[in-house]
């Protein structure tokens, strides 16, 4: 299934790939792309956008855990192989609208991943960071302009020196 999922054949699964993968299964778009978006942000451990092996897996059977009982996990793992192996049309629309989706989707992953960076920063730094731009902000509007940016990174450098 895997391999059926790997399209482009790179040893991993992107985001495109998953939605694909399951609307091959389901037929269904949206659904796909809400599977595809869970799953990166649920299984992508390493923030590398895309899922490997181990991790699509744990995808899988979070799918097949959501299936009905009286199947059994062998009959939907073989049901799933026999639709992901089948060629799909999908029309100009919807492959717009995937790819509209998975540049969105990309900054949610980048937004994630900075979430995680500045959950990291300690209380001291923040603080640093906080005097740094305030100093920096010359005019005062809560923003810093490349002028600004540029002469306080250049203030920063001479105090290093």
């Amino acid at each position: 299934l895997f391999m059926l999922f790997d399209a482009d054949g790179s040893g991993s699964v992107d985001f495109k790939e998953v939605v694909l993968g399951m609307f091959k299964i389901t037929e269904d778009i949206e659904g796909s792309s809400k599977a595809a978006i869970m799953a990166l942000l649920l299984f992508d451990e390493d923030s590398s956008r895309s899922l490997d092996y181990e991790q699509f897996a744990r995808f899988m059977i979070q799918v097949v855990a959501a299936a009905p009982e009286h199947l059994t996990f062998d009959d939907i793992a073989d049901s799933m192989t026999l639709l992901a192996a089948q060629d799909i049309e999908m029309t100009s629309e919807e492959i717009a609208a995937l790819y509209e989706l998975n540049q969105d989707v990309q900054q949610i992953l980048a937004l994630k991943e900075t979430s995680e960076a500045l959950a990291e920063v300690t209380e001291s730094q923040l603080k640093k960071s906080n005097s740094l731009f305030y100093l920096w902000d010359m005019d005062e509007d809560g923003k810093l302009d490349l002028k600004e940016l540029i002469l306080g990174l250049r203030k920063f450098e001479q105090t290093e020196s």
